[in-house]
């Protein structure tokens, strides 16, 4: 049987206004960090990892002009850093 909007609503809002701490990646929060939704906790703490992208095509003996394309553009969105952070 659905439920009605508003127990949905009640619970969703339950759900939202519980204490909890993510980490995750500044590209996946940047928006809910800028619009207050979320906030730094621990500032001087980040994650031990390297991120890259990769790309990765059937021959790289046999590229094709989408891939080489491609390519230079995802260089050309990162070479000043994460666009995210722009």
């Amino acid at each position: 049987m659905p439920r009605p909007a508003s127990i949905i609503l009640q619970i969703a809002s339950k759900l939202f206004t519980c204490t909890r701490i993510l980490a995750s990646g500044e590209w996946m929060v940047m928006k809910d960090l800028a619009k207050g939704h979320l906030i730094r906790v621990l500032p001087d703490w980040q994650l031990d990892i390297d991120v890259a992208i990769y790309l990765v095509r059937p021959s790289a003996q046999f590229g094709s002009a989408t891939s080489a394309a491609f390519r230079a553009f995802i260089e050309e969105r990162f070479s000043g850093g994460p666009p995210w952070a722009r």
